[in-house]
């Protein structure tokens, strides 16, 4: 499976053939090459597609390439995102590709294209700042919404245990960032979830899965009452007018609850993390980093080892971030050995449902801090430690 502009690099190279050989060694056609290695591979990323195969080894040779890039819009870009020469794959995921995704859900498009067509660092540079300043009313706006629907589920299931799929809809969500919204939703309840958009006498609507589940299936059998619809099994978007959603609600709720009862008789919806490999603290060194990152890049169906550490101490009191305080950053030590920085992001509930618990047990990606360069820890999972029971299985 490759991206679009995957296949079109491809395309290019191939057609390229053609060309006399003396043209294939000039200056021109290997910045060409350079710079389409860095598209497709950031598109990519952008679509996430299986970093597998042929796609692994496209963004591989982009990584070496991010600090050779001229072309003045990608060369803003990555300098306005912080991209250099030791960033990685997650870093175009987390970093550049926000910037671009805000432009279209704002509806505000034109600005990516002006950017990659820009003819000078002056404009180029002007464009980026536009498209920062979108994606930090992104997330403001990503934060507010999200807090309002939890805490509207909250409330409304403050007695009663979720329905199989959670449906909310209103006319106060933005349509550009209800499937973010839903994606936060789904991480909490651990089900499908769909925000419906009314918006100009149209219900727009996003859905995120866990897995276990099929949503373009589901949707399927909904077909009749949809004016449009597509994705795959854990994401998916429809169209429907707004009369037709409370009957929607009804059969989609039905649907899901049908395949809950298929797949929980063989246990597939409980949520499950695959761990690599239980380690010492003393094992977490610059040496093993080393090592970790010649597996790069990493992302979709080739994701970062896992693993696991027990009896780790929490040093000093936690630190909370975010513009809804939802992230948690802790200084994590045993004794004798070093102290290391541990971020959870959207773990703050987490980390306060330890109520006090200072010795702990966690589950973790280990990393380079992008900014600082030193090992850090991501984290997955923490729980009060338990010396009996095994966290790898």
């Amino acid at each position: 499976i490759y991206s679009g502009s995957g296949i079109a690099f491809k395309l290019l190279l191939a057609l390229a053939q053609r060309f006399p050989a003396p043209k294939l060694k000039t200056p021109e056609f290997s910045s060409f090459v350079r710079h389409g290695i860095v598209m497709a591979a950031l598109a990519t990323v952008a679509d996430v597609v299986p970093l597998r195969g042929h796609n692994r080894e496209l963004v591989r040779q982009a990584l070496g390439l991010f600090e050779t890039v001229d072309w003045p819009g990608l060369k803003q870009l990555f300098k306005a995102s912080g991209i250099g020469a030791q960033s990685t794959a997650e870093d175009l995921a987390f970093q550049v590709i926000p910037r671009l995704n805000a432009a279209q859900r704002y509806e505000k498009g034109e600005l990516v294209w002006e950017l990659f067509n820009a003819r000078n660092d002056t404009d180029a540079s002007e464009l980026c700042d536009r498209l920062t300043q979108i994606n930090n009313e992104r997330k403001k706006h990503q934060a507010e919404m999200t807090q309002m629907a939890l805490g509207r589920l909250e409330r409304e299931y403050a007695s009663a245990s979720p329905p199989p799929a959670i449906i909310l809809t209103g006319d106060e969500w933005l349509p550009g960032i209800s499937g973010l919204i839903a994606s936060r939703l789904m991480e909490k309840y651990h089900r499908p979830a769909v925000v419906i958009c009314i918006k100009e006498g149209m219900g727009l609507a996003s859905c995120r899965s866990p897995e276990g589940y099929h949503l373009k299936a589901a949707l399927d059998e909904c077909a009749v009452m949809l004016i449009g619809y597509g994705g795959h099994r854990l994401a998916a978007g429809f169209r429907l007018e707004p009369g037709n959603i409370e009957t929607f609600k009804q059969h989609f709720g039905a649907i899901i609850g049908r395949q809950y009862e298929e797949f929980r008789k063989s246990n597939a919806l409980s949520p499950k993390l695959l761990i690599t490999d239980e380690l010492f603290w003393s094992e977490l060194d610059d040496t093993f980093l080393e090592e970790l990152q010649k597996l790069e890049p990493h992302g979709h169906d080739n994701p970062r080892p896992l693993f696991a550490c027990r009896g780790v101490h929490i040093e000093g009191q936690p630190t909370y971030m975010g513009a809804g305080a939802e992230h948690v950053s802790l200084n994590l030590a045993t004794p004798g050995r070093q102290t290391m920085r541990a971020v959870g992001f959207n773990m703050a509930k987490e980390i306060k449902d330890l109520k006090g618990s200072r010795r702990i047990d966690i589950v973790f990606h280990f990393v380079k801090d992008r900014y600082r360069r030193r090992p850090q820890l991501l984290l997955k999972a923490v729980r009060p430690v338990a010396p009996t029971q095994s966290l790898v299985g």
